[in-house]
């Protein structure tokens, strides 16, 4: 990632108000996490935008500041939150023409904090938005990914997998593979 969705950002916009720096979504993850704490009162950010906005990416970097201005979370609590997102885009997100990793789903995420605004967990839930997916797919686009995943890792003779292209769900329009991702070890 670029450098300013490094950590040593994330303390340049800790305690500022919004508008003290320049726009950031770390400045609006800064207010929400702010206003959490000022009204001890639930706060939203709605992350939304055309497929290849970066709404994925932008929930991630809202995650990875909570859990860096958070001071008493365990790394591992850390990684459980950032990569059950990566869980459930294998089962959510597919290859359009547009996008490579485009999201077909809707997420509500609730990240909780306990009475010292300390992150203890999330909890999240999603809304499949392109069920007809699952059984049709246009010319270069695939199914979600975790069909292709688990085709491509799975012990084949232990679970009785097809060769890819024995799958109707899998076959239709010829795109098996994404440039620069392995399959097998997702």
């Amino acid at each position: 990632f670029h450098p300013i969705y490094e950590n040593d950002t994330v303390s340049l916009y800790r305690d500022k108000k919004m508008g003290e720096m320049a726009p950031h979504i770390f400045a609006t993850a800064e207010a929400a996490y702010r206003n959490v704490q000022l009204s001890d009162m639930n706060q939203s950010c709605v992350i939304s935008g055309e497929s290849g906005a970066g709404k994925t990416e932008t929930t991630k970097f809202i995650l990875q500041y909570f859990c860096a201005v958070t001071s008493s979370l365990t790394k591992w609590v850390e990684q459980q939150i950032i990569e059950a997102n990566v869980i459930l885009e294998a089962f959510g997100n597919a290859r359009t023409v547009r996008n490579d990793n485009s999201s077909r789903f809707g997420k509500f995420m609730q990240v909780c904090f306990d009475e010292a605004f300390e992150i203890k967990g999330s909890i999240i839930q999603e809304y499949l938005l392109e069920q007809a997916r699952i059984a049709f797919q246009a010319p270069d686009e695939r199914n979600y990914h975790v069909f292709y995943q688990i085709v491509k890792g799975a012990d084949k003779a232990r679970f009785m997998i097809e060769p890819m292209d024995s799958y109707s769900y899998l076959n239709q329009s010829g795109c098996y593979t994404l440039a620069d991702v392995d399959d097998a070890k997702m």
